[in-house]
């Protein structure tokens, strides 16, 4: 503070050059510019709406099992992409597209030869999304969810689903998920991971017994498949009709 006060003293008494004082009068304008032009930029940041409701919940262009104008078994790989690249939250050089022997979308115990596109999104766990495609048709559709979606929203939704169960994943600890299944919209949705014993218990053994499931478990994944694999997944998985929220 001293030095300022000196500083304004020596221009008070002629104690500075004048080339000195022009130097430093410019600098004072430009900096009060500068200070002006910030503060009346626009803020051009977007919030962006939220994934679940975009990707899925909102979803209201065609009736299920279509996603987005696409239908399993119908389209096209190239009707894929342009859906895919065309969507919000994508991001655009993040595709990648791997060959995969997958199972016949009709027949579901022949195998031929296919492939998956990966796509990450902006700001979230990735990949966000996975499409099979088989014989240049659109195979099946795997959505990753946004964290924090409850049963009870989809079944808003969607309505009530026929099946319910679980699935064991394997490991040292029996780790399990629940399971399920819209029969005629062609969907399966999947929990996130329980793997207490705790609830294991409470959240997937107990579905198993009674059909009745917790209204606000947490739905990790969707995925539209061809109703061979539907049909499948409900006889392997020993699924029990659905019997009401708890």
């Amino acid at each position: 503070m001293k030095k300022v006060f000196n500083f304004a003293s020596s221009i008070k008494n002629n104690n500075i050059k004048p080339h000195l004082m022009l130097l430093v009068l410019n600098l004072v304008i430009f900096l009060l510019l500068a200070s002006c032009s910030s503060s009346n930029q626009l803020d051009t940041s977007v919030e962006s709406p939220n994934f679940n409701d975009v990707f899925f919940l909102d979803d209201i262009s065609c009736v299920e099992p279509c996603w987005n104008n696409l239908n399993i078994g119908e389209s096209t790989e190239a009707e894929v992409l342009d859906v895919i690249l065309s969507m919000e939250f994508v991001e655009q050089n993040s595709l990648r597209t791997l060959p995969q022997s997958m199972p016949d979308i009709v027949d579901n115990q022949k195998w031929v030869d296919g492939k998956q596109i990966i796509v990450n999104c902006i700001n979230r766990l990735n990949p966000c999304l996975e499409i099979g495609i088989a014989n240049d048709k659109l195979r099946d559709i795997q959505i990753e969810l946004d964290y924090g979606l409850t049963l009870g929203a989809v079944i808003i939704r969607f309505g009530e689903p026929n099946y319910v169960g679980y699935e064991d994943i394997g490991g040292d600890v029996i780790d399990c998920r629940t399971l399920f299944i819209w029969e005629n919209k062609q969907l399966a949705l999947y929990s996130t991971v329980f793997n207490t014993p705790n609830d294991v218990s409470n959240f997937c053994y107990e579905i198993q017994a009674s059909g009745s499931v917790d209204i606000n478990i947490i739905v990790q994944r969707a995925i539209y498949l061809p109703v061979t694999d539907i049909t499948r997944k409900i006889e392997i998985n020993n699924l029990v009709g659905y019997s009401g929220l708890k």
